[in-house]
């Protein structure tokens, strides 16, 4: 430029553009799986792997709730041993009663 140089700048945030790729990518692997898989439990639980890569969430859980009763059906990660206290969490039930998101970082949930 002859009064000098200049630097002109365009950025977009495209973080959140990030999460919907990973997230489609994970719906996409997910379908796949219910195509291939014939054992519904195992289904179940490759589903939770596959959800809990989506944040590095250490576990993640399918449950069915069935008159406010909530029951586990599959589960990602190490603490599988977790499985039945589940239907007693604190968290899984808040969230069940309200229909919404409930996050909590709350160390005694069970």
């Amino acid at each position: 430029m002859p009064d000098g140089d200049y630097c002109l700048i365009i950025a977009k945030d495209v973080t959140e553009l990030g999460r919907l790729n990973r997230l489609l990518n994970i719906i996409n692997s997910i379908d796949k799986l219910i195509v291939r898989e014939k054992d519904k439990k195992r289904l179940l639980e490759k589903a939770c792997e596959k959800l809990a890569m989506l944040e590095d969430y250490s576990t993640t859980t399918i449950c069915v709730v069935e008159d406010e009763e909530v029951i586990p059906i599959a589960i990602s990660g190490v603490r599988k041993n977790v499985l039945e206290k589940q239907r007693e969490c604190k968290v899984i039930k808040e969230a069940v009663k309200c229909k919404s998101i409930v996050a909590k970082d709350e160390k005694n949930v069970f």
